[in-house]
């Protein structure tokens, strides 16, 4: 399945999918596959595609079924879903990083 929002971006910024492989450290043809849908991008690559094209997520990701083996769709992901999970991923990786600091703190007091 074409990611047909995904292409709808690039072109209207007149970016080839050279250019956007070279930004992603992709070969063209590696790109290509992920933009006809025929490899799944991880969130990492969806994050750094929002950051090249500097859209929001919602703007370019398209929700997908995630098969099982026989090609039952067992999941639907919505793109609000998913961006709501990108954005709790940063925050609790922030968390993280400040509960490290003020154990640090608190060690240092000791």
């Amino acid at each position: 399945m074409k990611l047909l929002k995904l292409i709808k971006q690039r072109k209207n910024r007149g970016l080839s999918q050279e250019c956007i492989a070279e930004k992603m450290n992709f070969t063209q043809s590696q790109y290509c596959r992920r933009e006809n849908g025929l490899i799944q991008m991880t969130i990492s690559e969806w994050e750094k595609l929002s950051l090249i094209l500097d859209v929001n997520l919602n703007e370019i990701y398209e929700s997908k079924f995630i098969k099982q083996q026989n090609g039952i769709p067992i999941l639907i992901i919505n793109s609000s879903l998913y961006n709501d999970v990108l954005i709790l991923n940063r925050e609790l990786k922030l968390l993280k990083k400040e509960n490290q600091k003020l154990k640090k703190i608190l060690r240092s007091k000791k």
